[in-house]
């Protein structure tokens, strides 16, 4: 299950985060972070044939074919050119690991790009088995909206859906 961390700028939300990846990395874990830099080498094979899948290539992709090229995907389209943002992130999130943690994934993506974004979290995000996304951006919120948890002076509340519309205000 997935924990939405949301939380005002200087919150702890990154701090919680790197907490966390800690304890994890100490009790041998397999981790996908975008927290610091991991050299990864092997993909997912599950959440390759997902992205893969003709579901995905007329949902998501939109007639773009997702390809692997130098331990990295790229999506092959016509016309559209998306930012290596973007296609690090879902690279990222098609990497071997079980636990999930990410600080900000939408951070330098295009409005379009964080709409695909949404779309393949929304695929994949079964196939990890806990993880952590910290974010402002309410495009996500759509996704798992139990989970949400707001960070305040480094620690984490567990909150409603309308709670957390009621702090966004805040930002």
């Amino acid at each position: 299950m997935i924990k939405w961390i949301v939380g005002l700028n200087g919150a702890g939300k990154t701090v919680f985060l790197e907490q966390k990846l800690d304890s994890y990395i100490n009790e041998k874990n397999n981790v996908i972070t975008n927290i610091r830099k991991v050299k990864y080498k092997d993909f997912d094979v599950k959440r390759l044939a997902l992205l893969q899948s003709e579901e995905a290539d007329e949902n998501i992709w939109d007639y773009g074919r997702l390809c692997i090229s130098n331990n990295t995907i790229r999506i092959d389209t016509d016309g559209i050119d998306y930012t290596p943002e973007f296609l690090n992130i879902i690279t990222l999130l098609c990497r071997k690991g079980n636990i999930l943690m990410l600080d900000e994934p939408e951070l330098g993506l295009y409005g379009i790009e964080i709409d695909l974004l949404v779309k393949v979290l929304e695929l994949l995000l079964p196939t990890y088995s806990e993880g952590y996304i910290a974010t402002h951006c309410q495009e996500l919120f759509s996704l798992q909206p139990e989970n949400f948890y707001w960070c305040e002076k480094y620690k984490l509340e567990k909150i409603t859906e309308k709670k957390l519309y009621e702090h966004i205000g805040q930002f």
